[in-house]
């Protein structure tokens, strides 16, 4: 039973067996994750909003840490939280092959359950590779819809109905439990599963909750099934499972159990160094290199012609209503790179959406097309056999035409970022910095940059999230 036999893969793990690279791995993501969530606790509308719903629906509890704040809640709620500032701002990691943002759900539900069990931070470690290593293989053996459509096509959200699946793993560990309990916990994690892509057509804060909903469920789901509660036990592979559910062609159950032990999906894990949708960050690279080598400036361009696969009626739109409309807009995002020189959290403002100058040039000058080409090569990867889970390409092609004729053609099919194309110890340092230092004194931050570099000798994780608020309050 594949249920099982990654329950017991999961519930398995343990820090002093994780290849060395592995553990690397996972400080790291931790390190990305604890950057982008201080940064959207303090500094923005839906981060201060979630922050105090959970502090209130705490009633005094003095368990789980709210990143930012300072202030605890009971685990779940820090974990709704915690999880909604990792994917706050389009500036997460992400996993190729499973195209979701497991650190963003796996290290809340690891953090809010290491916290209040006096966890160790090996123990922290072991929890996020558990949840890395569950969550992709998970979305990865779903298939398309019955009628032939994509999940996002049909307004189902991935990451929010399989991360729970993540999160309850991360937490399980921490929980300490076996493989029977594991299992039960990713059927009541199942049992929760749910999230639409409305709020994306919308711009509505709820779109950055998703991974706050998947932590919340899954630690929730952990936390249970070590209480004895009973649910599903065959969540996967059983008559009435999750991919029956959600009314999808058949599930591929090898993907499930694909190379466990053998080939670790922590390590496929990228990190995003554009603060929009992982599917403009290519071209984005070739505009930023082209202007460095040549030095043009936005009054040069008379247009400029990305191709792109995968492309949707959000990327294409040209009216900015909402920030996470800007960032899912690759007229704008492109836009941004050529007038600003980058593409980082201070763009995406309100006064940005209202910056004539930008959205007239995202209007008129960038012109996006759907490549089918390239989708086709992508079509091919997914199709790929249970036996190579590839690192599928995201490829961007950029037609630059100068006002003084010079035309300038290039492709790139990874970002910077991507685990074939990795960001350095300094630009991810760089990356943590920018955004920790805009609620956290420099050297709070660094320390807490100092303390995830040396997890393994860390013996109260309590001992990190009392880093993760001013030292004021």
């Amino acid at each position: 039973m594949s249920t099982r036999a990654l329950a017991e893969f999961a519930a398995a793990i343990r820090f002093e067996s994780l290849p060395p690279e592995v553990v690397a791995k996972a400080k790291t993501s931790i390190r990305d994750f604890l950057g982008v969530a201080l940064y959207v606790s303090r500094n923005t509308p839906w981060g201060k909003t979630v922050a105090e719903f959970a502090i209130k629906q705490g009633f005094g509890a003095s368990a789980a840490t709210v990143i930012g704040f300072g202030k605890k809640t009971v685990p779940a709620r820090a974990a709704l939280a915690n999880g909604t500032f990792g994917l706050g701002f389009e500036f997460e990691d992400f996993h190729p092959w499973a195209g979701m943002h497991p650190g963003s759900f796996v290290v809340p539900a690891a953090l809010a359950t290491a916290e209040v069990e006096r966890a160790s931070g090996k123990a922290l470690i072991s929890a996020v590779v558990a949840g890395h290593e569950v969550a992709p293989r998970v979305r990865m053996a779903s298939n398309k819809t019955r009628d032939g459509e994509g999940l996002m096509v049909r307004g189902l959200y991935p990451q929010a109905i399989f991360g729970s699946f993540g999160a309850a793993a991360s937490a399980g560990i921490i929980l300490g439990l076996d493989a029977e309990r594991m299992a039960i916990a990713f059927g009541l994690a199942g049992e929760q599963a749910g999230g639409t892509m409305q709020s994306h057509k919308e711009g509505a804060w709820s779109r950055r909750m998703h991974s706050g909903h998947a932590a919340e469920r899954g630690v929730s789901a952990a936390f249970l099934a070590a209480e004895g509660f009973l649910g599903p036990k065959q969540i996967f592979d059983g008559e009435q499972n999750i991919y029956k559910a959600l009314a999808l062609r058949a599930h591929d159950p090898a993907k499930l159990t694909y190379a466990l032990g053998k080939h670790w999906a922590m390590m496929d894990i990228g990190y995003k160094s554009y603060s929009c949708a992982i599917g403009f960050h290519s071209a984005i690279d070739i505009l930023l290199e082209l202007k460095r080598e040549i030095g043009f400036r936005a009054e040069d361009v008379e247009k400029v012609t990305v191709h792109k696969p995968g492309t949707t009626p959000i990327h294409l739109r040209t009216d900015f209503p909402t920030i996470i409309a800007a960032q899912y807009s690759a007229p704008f995002c492109i836009a941004t790179a050529i007038l600003k020189g980058r593409v980082t959290p201070r763009d995406f403002t309100t006064d940005a959406l209202r910056d004539e100058e930008l959205t007239r040039f995202a209007r008129e000058v960038v012109e996006i097309v759907p490549d089918a080409a390239m989708e086709l090569q992508r079509e091919e990867e997914r199709k790929a056999s249970p036996d190579t889970l590839v690192l599928q390409k995201n490829p961007g092609r950029i037609i630059l035409r100068l006002r003084d004729g010079r035309v300038f053609e290039r492709r790139r099919d990874y970002p910077t970022g991507r685990p074939t194309q990795p960001m350095t110890h300094a630009q991810l340092l760089d990356k943590f910095m920018g955004l920790a230092t805009t609620v956290l004194a420099y050297s709070r931050a660094e320390e807490i940059w100092r303390v995830c570099g040396d997890l393994e000798r860390v013996e109260d994780c309590s001992t990190l999230m009392d880093l993760l608020y001013p030292d004021t309050q």
